[in-house]
């Protein structure tokens, strides 16, 4: 079987997805210039913690409950989990890697870096392609350059594309994906407190020019009433391979 090259994905900045992206930094710039007590800065950080979990599973399929994943988040001491809680786990430990590592990191991202998070994947979700394969290094020295440069007109497109550019190759899991679009959310300066959560979409991919960047409710009641806590304009981005 041919394998398809790596798509590389247009988009054109509309009106729409332009107010949508200037409403998203200013409450980014809300919630980061938003005086909180250490306690409840910690709440909130936990709050996204669980919701990433959530959602991803959510996005995945798997049936979970954020009671559950709160007793198991508590609870990640090394004991026998199942292998789907062995998963999520492994997954956050992986985005609090990613987020340490690119945290407003200028650097660009090469093939060695997405090499390294495909093999940590590999090591989590034993259904995801094992192998990477030589001809990728090329293909990606193309994509990525891409995606940094596209991180200059914003974070978000560049972690939306980056997303798509991952989930819709075969050779890659979408927990890949995933990861390479919080890679270059947190590179771009958007960890907003630890509290972003991409993953709060449309479960559909088809409908992903829905998605929409959220924070729980739980952490929307610990903001001051004052503050608009979602997003909620639409983009309707046009992408082509």
């Amino acid at each position: 079987m041919t394998q398809v090259p790596m798509r590389l994905f247009a988009y054109t900045q509309s009106p729409e997805i332009q107010t949508y992206l200037e409403t998203c930094s200013s409450l980014r710039t809300t919630i980061l210039t938003t005086p909180l007590p250490p306690t409840v800065e910690l709440r909130m950080r936990f709050d996204g913690d669980i919701d990433r979990i959530y959602w991803a599973a959510m996005m995945e399929n798997m049936a979970q409950t954020r009671e559950h994943l709160t007793k198991l988040y508590l609870t990640d001491d090394g004991r026998k989990q199942s292998p789907q809680d062995t998963l999520l786990l492994s997954f956050r430990r992986l985005i609090a890697l990613v987020a340490h590592q690119w945290l407003a990191n200028p650097d660009p991202v090469s093939a060695r870096d997405v090499g390294k998070i495909h093999l940590s994947v590999t090591h989590m979700d034993p259904s995801a392609p094992q192998a990477f394969p030589k001809s990728l290094t090329g293909e990606l020295q193309k994509a990525l350059p891409f995606l940094d440069q596209t991180s200059l007109d914003h974070p978000i497109l560049a972690g939306g594309l980056a997303y798509l550019t991952f989930r819709t190759d075969a050779r890659f899991s979408p927990w890949t994906a995933r990861a390479m679009s919080y890679l270059y959310l947190f590179r771009g300066g958007w960890d907003v407190r630890g509290m972003i959560v991409p993953d709060a979409m449309p479960r559909d991919i088809g409908t992903i020019g829905n998605c929409r960047p959220r924070l729980s409710s739980s952490q929307s009641k610990r903001m001051t009433p004052a503050s608009p806590m979602r997003c909620h304009g639409r983009p309707s981005t046009s992408a082509s391979s």
